[in-house]
């Protein structure tokens, strides 16, 4: 006998994991504004981008997006024009931005959708131009920089050379700049650092020849447990809106906190009133030597999802995907 296998939901849980990040972002801020007088040090992450590529990772995407612009999303990226204009489809109102790269014989999807493109190289950017020349409209975009990811980007190291003719393009308008970590979850690896540093660079050339975007963007679910000097103006969590937790050891303090709580919760914890004040203690960080806010934070996050994760193993549910 064949029996339907359905997955179950919880939307709820979906928008409590966004809400969590925000007031994170903000909590953050507001503690390395306290601690010092260098504005350059303080993490500066207004907003999220919520990832929601791949059918918002087997979620169900027009769902939960619809979800997330109730609870205040803006801004949602997925990974090709096909998904974009699936969404479009369904109804979503908030900016959508394309991650991948960008297939020429679809570029008519961007316009009919209303969709925010990635250019990640010259051929693309080329494209882009000609097709917003037809359309006779301006078109923004977000501008991708390889810093070591080796996938998608202008390379970091050549952007004198290649970006002169896409910043001089009538029809597109340069609104982000953005880059991806690589190993942003391997607490060993030296190339994060080298990444944040050339993205630095990047950015500085970028001055040089005349570009302002409007906002940058670099920090995924592992690299904004790791390091608030790469959330900018955005963060774009894609993991831990779905109550994944990637490492967190990257954050100090945390892992053994985690560890802690993972077998708490498969010996059956639940959320009575004592759970809840064990919570409080964990979030306000006493009976703790967490070193900084961030691990707090970091750890707030973590028991709200590994909660969740007690009752379903991943996410709960009310609608069907």
């Amino acid at each position: 006998m064949v029996r339907q296998t359905v997955a179950r939901i919880d939307l709820s849980a979906l928008t409590d994991n966004y809400r969590c990040l925000v007031e994170s972002l903000q909590r953050e801020a507001d503690a390395a504004a306290a601690r010092t007088r260098n504005p350059n040090e303080v993490p500066r992450a207004s907003g999220l981008i919520a990832v929601v590529k791949a059918n918002a990772y087997g979620h169900g995407a027009a769902q939960v997006v619809h979800s997330l612009e109730n609870a205040g999303a803006d801004l949602v990226a997925c990974a090709d024009i096909e998904e974009g204009t699936a969404l479009r489809a369904a109804g979503v109102r908030a900016e959508i931005l394309v991650f991948g790269a960008l297939s020429v014989s679809d570029l008519d999807g961007l316009y009919d959708g209303r969709l925010t493109p990635t250019i990640s190289t010259p051929f693309a950017a080329r494209a882009v131009q000609a097709a917003a020349a037809r359309y006779k409209t301006r078109i923004k975009y977000h501008l991708k920089i390889d810093t070591g990811m080796n996938r998608l980007g202008f390379r970091f190291d050549n952007l004198r050379r290649t970006l002169p003719e896409l910043l001089a393009s009538p029809n597109l308008e340069l609104d982000a700049v953005y880059t991806h970590f690589a190993t942003a979850d391997e607490p060993g690896s030296p190339l994060f650092d080298q990444q944040r540093e050339r993205f630095t660079r990047a950015l500085a050339v970028l001055a040089d020849l005349g570009a302002r975007p409007r906002y940058r963007h670099a920090a995924n679910s592992a690299a904004f447990l790791r390091d608030s000097r790469v959330w900018y103006e955005r963060v774009r969590p894609g993991l831990l809106l779905y109550g994944i937790v990637p490492l967190v050891s990257t954050v100090a303090g945390v892992g053994s906190i985690v560890d802690n709580l993972r077998t708490a919760i498969d010996n059956g914890l639940d959320q009575s009133a004592t759970t809840q004040a064990a919570a409080q203690q964990l979030v306000d960080g006493r009976n703790l030597n967490l070193v900084s806010g961030l691990a707090q934070t970091a750890a707030a996050i973590v028991f709200l999802l590994l909660v969740r994760q007690q009752t379903a193993r991943h996410m709960r549910c009310t609608g069907e995907a």
